[in-house]
């Protein structure tokens, strides 16, 4: 089989896959939570097989990169990128999200899809693959945080060194090849009030009540958006940016003025657009809807389209 330009004869056991992918599956990987157990798991299935393996710095101490190699360095050759964190499991499952199980065909758990599953098919190909190129497994962490996994090791990595430039990312895609994915931008909208007694409303000034404007203004702005197309034409599902408010915090006790509230917003930006001048966008919408108060935008994370 030609998998990019590395010629390899894969030896896909699948019990052995299915015991591996129904391991990683039972360790709790919620994003932020410890990837260690796993990579634990990871190295004893690639023992003795003639694989290197590398913990590179992560998004947390007990959340590193985990390198896996065949075949040395350099720019030619394949990697294989996949995230072992998860979302959380959610409600709707009929068992054990933790428990990896077939039925009909199709195995089934938190991360059969996106990504544990394929994290596991990665591991297991290149335990038994004869290369004559590289071939590379990078498992990342926190990449449903933001790609915090990512632009850690890329904040690390050694100059110089250099992996496969040819990659295949396992994300559900229906087995359809995606070349192209928007970016995601993360942001808080901060209101600043004045605290003060509830019985005496004049006493503070209230930080919640401009947030219904903040929210009527992304309204706006996500309907404005909904017409705006880019020149690339870019196959990405939806056609056109997009913004979401995705978390309200404010207040802290029945009887006292909330002094702060919060709206926090993620923008996903087309393939050739700049997240932050969609963020600008925002901030100047913002600064005639809250007029007279005080606030601010703070950037929590930008990854790139």
């Amino acid at each position: 089989m030609l998998v990019g330009d590395v010629s390899c004869t894969p030896m896909l056991d699948l019990q052995r896959l299915f015991g591996l992918a129904r391991d990683l599956v039972a360790i709790d990987t919620t994003s932020g939570r410890s990837l260690v157990a796993s990579h634990d798991r990871i190295e004893a299935h690639v023992a003795d097989a003639g694989v290197t393996v590398e913990r590179l710095p992560g998004s947390g101490d007990d959340r590193p990169s985990l390198l896996l190699g065949r075949g040395g360095d350099g720019p030619e050759g394949l990697m294989l990128c996949g995230h072992l964190d998860t979302v959380p499991p959610g409600q709707g499952w009929t068992g054990n999200p933790l428990e990896l199980t077939e039925r009909e065909g199709r195995w089934y758990g938190r991360g059969s899809c996106d990504m544990t599953v394929f994290c596991a098919m990665a591991v297991e190909l290149i335990r038994g693959a004869a290369v004559d190129k590289p071939l590379a497994v990078l498992l990342l962490g926190d990449e449903e945080l933001g790609a915090l996994g990512a632009a850690a090791l890329v904040d690390t990595w050694p100059q110089g060194r250099r992996l496969p430039q040819a990659c295949v990312i396992g994300e559900p895609t229906s087995g359809e090849v995606v070349g192209s994915h928007t970016g995601h931008l993360k942001a808080t909208i901060t209101v600043h009030g004045e605290t003060g007694h509830t019985g005496t409303p004049k006493s503070g000034h209230n930080a919640i009540a401009p947030i219904e404007r903040v929210l009527g203004t992304i309204g706006a702005i996500a309907q404005r958006w909904a017409d705006d197309r880019t020149p690339s034409g870019a196959l990405v599902p939806v056609p056109h940016p997009v913004i979401a408010p995705v978390g309200l915090e404010g207040g802290n006790a029945w009887n006292v003025i909330p002094d702060q509230a919060s709206v926090r917003i993620g923008i996903r930006a087309l393939p050739d657009q700049d997240p932050c001048d969609l963020l600008d966008d925002v901030v100047a919408s913002l600064a005639s809807t809250l007029e007279g108060e005080q606030w601010q935008a703070d950037l929590f994370n930008n990854n790139p389209p």
